[in-house]
Order: C-alpha cells, then sequence, then structure tokens
C-alpha cells in the first residue's frame, strides 16, 4: 500500500517568501512564477539537513535562467544568519532550501520584510 502523499499547495508564509523573491525583474522570472502557481511543495530537508520546500510543477514551461540559484535572501534572526536559495535545475523549480549558519537550525519561517533579497541572473 502506498503512502499518502506529503505534497500540499504553498502555505501564506511560503507564499510571501516566495512573491518577495521574485518581485524584482530578471531573466527566468517569469518561468519560474508560471511554475510555481501550477506546482505542490512538500517540506522536507536536503542532505546537510537544512530545511526545504521541494516543488512537484505539472507546468511545461522551462526557465531560461543560466543559473541554478537566480535568486536569493539572507537574513537574520537574532544573531544568526540565514539564507534562502531558490534552486533551478533542467529548467524546473527544484526546491526552495532554508540555510543554517549556525549550528542551531530555525524551523519558523523569517518576516518577509527582514528578508535582502539578492538577483544572480540579470
Amino acid at each position: 500500500m502506498r503512502a499518502p502523499s506529503a505534497f500540499r499547495k504553498l502555505n501564506t508564509k511560503e507564499r510571501e517568501i516566495i512573491d518577495a523573491l521574485l518581485a524584482k525583474t530578471f531573466r527566468g522570472r517569469d518561468e519560474i512564477r508560471e511554475q510555481i502557481n501550477n506546482s505542490l511543495v512538500e517540506r522536507a530537508k536536503c542532505e546537510c539537513g537544512c530545511k526545504t520546500i521541494n516543488f512537484s510543477t505539472k507546468s511545461i514551461v522551462r526557465v531560461r535562467s543560466k543559473k541554478r540559484i537566480p535568486v536569493e535572501a539572507f537574513y537574520f534572526k537574532g544573531d544568526r544568519p540565514y539564507q534562502i536559495l531558490l534552486h533551478i535545475v533542467d529548467g524546473k523549480v527544484s526546491y526552495l532550501e532554508f540555510v543554517s549558519y549556525s549550528d542551531q537550525v530555525d524551523l519558523e519561517y523569517p518576516k518577509v520584510g527582514a528578508l535582502k533579497i539578492t538577483v544572480n541572473e540579470k
């Protein structure tokens, strides 16, 4: 018997973070938005233990970005630094990684106003 799928729609906080990451114009942004709008997600952890949101999209649109991480955000919670990386793999939105630069992993999402967004794809 198969386990039920853990994939679901983005919640409000996740959507706010995505909207902040996609607020600036850059190559591939519209395709990323199209894919995300046609995706389901699941919370997971990457191999290093960082919190991630994995995407499963039904969109046939391919992202034109030449960068694996076309946009990212940096923020602090207290004195602990964090980074959010949007990964594109083979033209598809793959996952959103919440990187911790301390021994403590924070399971709460950051406030959007605390994010410093950097576009890596011009």
